[in-house]
């Protein structure tokens, strides 16, 4: 990570309104950071492929994490807390238009917020990008590594017209980029409703599997929808059944059963065993590519598993 935005990220933790994150939350992976510390042959190379296939959107990508911090002086000084039904369908036709997929709201619980980070809001907006198919069949590879970079820029543009909009409408908001976001997204998109998660640690969505981006902004807006459902649940099952993931992983890093953490989030990926054929191999991708939901129907999925559970009991 930068010094600039590791700079901004402390100076949002030293506001005096702020929410922290707890002190055994989870930890944000710093990939960038890693990625220095690694040393032998196989390291550099990966540094050399990081630069020659991430560059065209790495400065973008950190001049946008850094206006999610910058722009907070953009908020009205005395914010709407109740948002109108137009203002809220203009929200959601913006989004889609930028290229989301699927919106979900919830609000933040704080062991969702990472260590030593800090957010101004509790009411949160999750919102969730398709990733290309074609270029995630083709994982592990320089054209997956490219795509899911842009995938991000595209993402984090959308959050900072989202935000800018809102904040046009009178009401307060902080961007969550889609990398480095300052709470893990896959579990508020669950607590939103936009899927469950699954046995790679990442969220099984109805439209796109675990083949997407996520992220946030937290806001203001108290009034927003509940989108809360408990329709996604029966995918903790099919995981457990299915294990192709598991089977598939270069780094043998995702875990046979989940861990429980003293905070109540659950880890399912050993980052140590990931994180060299991740590094190695352009940001790997193979856990999503052979996911039976990456694949197939999600309704035709459910289908033939609740046919199968009912077979068998």
């Amino acid at each position: 990570m930068e010094t600039q935005e590791r700079d901004l990220e402390r100076a949002l933790y030293d506001r005096p309104d702020s929410l922290h994150g707890l002190p055994d939350g989870p930890y944000r992976f710093d990939i960038e950071g890693n990625l220095m510390r690694r040393s032998g042959w196989s390291a550099w190379r990966s540094r050399i492929s990081w630069l020659l296939w991430g560059f065209p959107y790495m400065q973008a990508l950190r001049r946008d994490i850094a206006q999610t911090f910058t722009t907070l002086v953009k908020n009205p000084v005395d914010p709407q807390t109740t948002i109108t039904a137009e203002h809220l369908h203009n929200f959601e036709a913006q989004a889609y238009s930028n290229g989301v997929g699927a919106i979900g709201y919830t609000d933040l619980p704080p062991e969702a917020i990472f260590q030593e980070k800090a957010v101004l809001f509790t009411h949160v907006i999750v919102l969730v990008m398709e990733m290309n198919a074609d270029k995630i069949a083709q994982a592990p590879s320089p054209a997956t590594f490219r795509m899911v970079m842009k995938s991000y820029y595209d993402l984090g543009q959308a959050v900072e017209q989202l935000v800018k909009y809102l904040r046009q409408c009178g009401y307060a908001a902080q961007g969550g980029h889609p990398l480095n976001g300052v709470a893990l997204y896959p579990l508020l998109a669950q607590r939103a409703g936009l899927g469950q998660l699954g046995a790679n640690g990442l969220l099984v969505t109805p439209q796109f599997g675990p083949r997407h981006r996520l992220a946030a902004i937290y806001t203001s807006i108290s009034n927003l929808p509940d989108t809360s459902t408990d329709e996604h649940t029966w995918v903790k099952a099919f995981c457990s059944w299915c294990r192709q993931c598991h089977r598939k992983c270069p780094g043998q890093a995702i875990y046979d059963q989940p861990v429980s953490r003293p905070s109540g989030i659950v880890s399912h990926v050993d980052v140590d065993r990931c994180f060299p054929v991740f590094a190695d191999r352009y940001g790997c991708s193979l856990c999503i590519k052979v996911c039976p939901f990456n694949l197939y129907p999600y309704e035709q999925i459910r289908d033939r598993f609740h046919h199968k559970q009912k077979a068998g009991s």
